[in-house]
């Protein structure tokens, strides 16, 4: 889940991308301990957890921060999403994939969405990002309102 990787930051400190750039590839760690800046947080948490199938504090979590939210990626419509309002309530919600809302919005007909920033490259979906039609309640398309969490790091 993502709050370990935060609490892992947290705890050890991170380090600059030019230090420990990424390479989109299966590989081990390459942490080393004397690149990595300090780190200062009020909190004594990494991150904090907004209401799961809670549309509103969604909303309003992102006023805060952008949200780290965990998905199900499998489904055949997402992998060939090309633009427009993804709406397939067959996408699922078994967890495999973490992406970020980072923002949401309304179709000129009335339609919420969630924008979603994928890790998948611009060639992607919208460059990179998708539109998520918000459900008022439960889960939502492919689970994206089940664990939304943001961190409170420095």
């Amino acid at each position: 889940m993502a709050y370990d990787g935060y609490d892992y930051y947290q705890k050890m400190g991170p380090m600059l991308e030019q230090e420990y750039p990424y390479t989109a590839r299966d590989g081990t760690c390459k942490y080393n301990p004397g690149s990595a800046q300090s780190l200062r947080t009020a909190s004594p948490s990494s991150h904090v957890t907004v209401t799961q199938d809670d549309i509103d504090q969604m909303y309003s979590a992102l006023t805060i921060k952008v949200l780290n939210v965990s998905i199900c990626a499998s489904a055949e419509s997402f992998h060939l999403y090309k633009s427009g309002i993804f709406d397939d309530q067959t996408c699922g919600d078994q967890h495999n994939h973490a992406t970020n809302v980072v923002g949401y919005g309304e179709s000129p007909e009335g339609v919420q969405f969630w924008t979603m920033r994928n890790s998948w490259g611009a060639d992607w979906g919208e460059d990179g990002y998708m539109q998520l039609e918000v459900q008022p309640t439960g889960n939502g398309i492919c689970g994206i309102q089940m664990w939304p969490i943001y961190p409170v790091l420095a």
